[in-house]
């Protein structure tokens, strides 16, 4: 596996094979609009933003702010 450059943010760009860590997604929706998606390392999409963001360095300030926040969120049992 070959992990490529990271930038400020923290988004691992990954040139060949499978992910060893989860990561995140930054693209445009149909819609003309910066979205990002938290990527399980088996592939599946665990964390979407419900919201386009107008510009990519808008996305990318939630993706760090989402990546601050989840060592310390908590689980809530609301079953």
């Amino acid at each position: 596996m070959s992990e490529g450059n990271q930038n400020p943010y923290g988004i691992s760009e990954y040139s060949r094979g499978m992910p060893s860590n989860p990561r995140f997604e930054l693209y445009i929706d149909g819609a003309g609009e910066y979205r990002w998606r938290l990527v399980a390392t088996n592939e599946e999409i665990i964390a979407t933003r419900g919201e386009g963001y107008v510009s990519k360095q808008g996305a990318k300030r939630g993706i760090a702010s989402v990546k601050r926040a989840v060592p310390n969120a908590e689980v809530r049992d609301e079953s």
